[in-house]
């Protein structure tokens, strides 16, 4: 996977999970940034919390054949990690 952020390959996270790969950073504001370029679960579980947020960046073509198509900044790694898998996941555990 070709990721085309701006930070450096050390500040790097990556998740992997449900047959996705993605990277992510941490951003100075707090925020978790999910790479152009990172792997998107096209197929959710049914108790996953982030369908409406999901919907949109769809929507936006912020994601398109399940990868995202810019950078795209979450509140929590947990949140980012949800969005990405389709599921209800700990972002903590799951971006090394």
């Amino acid at each position: 996977m070709a990721v085309e952020s701006e930070k450096f390959k050390a500040d790097l996270l990556h998740l992997s999970g449900r047959g996705i790969e993605a990277t992510g950073y941490e951003a100075d504001d707090g925020r978790f940034v999910v790479c152009k370029g990172s792997g998107f679960s096209m197929t959710e579980v049914a108790s996953c919390p982030k369908k409406n947020l999901r919907a949109e960046l769809i929507a936006e073509g912020k994601v398109k054949n399940g990868v995202f198509t810019e950078d795209v900044s979450f509140t929590s790694k947990s949140g980012a990690a949800g969005c990405v898998l389709g599921a209800s996941v700990d972002g903590v555990r799951m971006w090394k």
